[in-house]
């Protein structure tokens, strides 16, 4: 399994802390630091499944927009921005998806666009207009057609940070 190196530091440090835990429960005659490390190794377990980087096969052709993120799929509607009519999907990652984006289509970041906000739960209508966002806007070719997207990720309640990965004319 693949992990994405943002997780790593994580991982390591529940690893290092269960490990000390584990000689501290060597010296002593508590239980305690036995617990303790027990939960640090379940914590870094789960640190490595939270920030796992599943591969994902894609279709040939040009044509296809993929989804951007593995999650439930929580509305679908036709909206506006800058008097034009856009499609916008919001999908919900809950803490048991992988959390990390992906580019729903080959093309070039025009822009990346960071916007400091709440920390609303994701799956709040109001989240997508007042938590913590990063925007990127790719444009990307369908055959001859231009086609723009944008994917914006968007902080909640517990994923209360955002790390971007892409720069403008990547």
């Amino acid at each position: 399994m693949r992990m994405c190196n943002d997780g790593w530091p994580f991982v390591l440090g529940c690893l290092l802390a269960g490990g000390l835990m584990l000689t501290a429960a060597g010296y002593g005659g508590s239980r305690w630091p036995l617990w303790i490390a027990g939960l640090a190794f379940l914590s870094a377990a789960y640190c490595a499944y939270f920030f796992r980087d599943p591969s994902r096969t894609i279709p040939s052709g040009d044509r296809w927009i993929l989804s951007p993120a593995d999650g439930k799929v929580l509305e679908v509607v036709l909206g506006k921005e800058n008097n034009s009519p856009v499609w916008v999907i919001r999908i919900f990652l809950s803490i048991f998806d992988p959390h990390l984006q992906r580019a729903p289509m080959a093309g070039q970041v025009k822009a990346v666009r960071y916007t400091k906000g709440k920390f609303l739960d994701a799956r709040n209508p109001r989240a997508a207009f007042e938590n913590e966002q990063n925007r990127i806007e790719i444009a990307a070719k369908a055959g001859s057609v231009n086609v723009p997207i944008a994917v914006t990720q968007i902080a909640g309640l517990i994923a209360r940070r955002i790390v971007c990965w892409v720069k403008e004319g990547q």
